[in-house]
């Protein structure tokens, strides 16, 4: 009798396992859809997680080499503003599926994001001519959650974030190429331009 299989107990892992994958889903393609619209190239977003695996979205070594520069000039500059508000795009959507405050998710799901952001934040707040303090630098973040809960939250940006992530969760990988297309049939060129000045 200490063979029994818990079928109650499987189908609940198996409901919590879906809910998991349904969120990361909605975290990566926050990140990429928002990434995108700031001009970060994408070779292509997963939610597969396994022995050598983990979710991520993977972007092009030449589009994200800025953040090695040694010097970031005003147009690095510019550019660490959009990648920033990408991470924080991924919590937001991640919370706006989830329905719950995007602040729960700081210290779970959103940590390896929050530190991503702080320490560009850090790094921009070298640059800044005024001040270069904790206040800068929350400036530089509450600025960034705004920017992207407003994206997020734009009528024509949240179906795209949505048709990603039903993709991400029926193949868990979608390819750059595919993206880009998905990404051109849903998104306005005008909206574009005006959302990421």
């Amino acid at each position: 009798m200490g063979n029994t299989f818990d079928m109650e107990g499987f189908k609940d892992f198996l409901d919590w396992r879906d809910g998991e994958l349904k969120a990361t889903a909605y975290h990566e393609a926050g990140h990429a859809v928002v990434d995108m619209m700031h001009g970060f190239k994408v070779n292509f977003v997963s939610i597969e997680t396994g022995d050598e695996s983990s979710p991520t979205t993977d972007y092009n070594r030449r589009s994200t080499s800025f953040l090695n520069r040694r010097n970031w000039g005003l147009r690095t500059r510019h550019r660490a503003h959009g990648w920033a508000t990408g991470l924080f795009a991924g919590i937001m959507a991640e919370a706006k599926m989830l329905n719950v405050d995007w602040q729960t998710l700081r210290e779970t799901s959103g940590k390896g994001d929050y530190e991503g952001a702080f320490r560009l934040a850090n790094r921009l707040a070298m640059y800044d001519a005024f001040a270069c303090g904790e206040e800068t630098i929350s400036a530089y973040i509450n600025l960034w959650e705004q920017k992207a809960a407003t994206i997020v939250n734009h009528a024509q940006v949240w179906p795209s974030i949505v048709a990603l992530a039903e993709e991400l969760n029926a193949f868990e990988h979608v390819m750059g190429a595919d993206l880009e297309a998905m990404f051109k049939r849903t998104i306005d060129p005008v909206l574009l331009a005006r959302m990421i000045k």
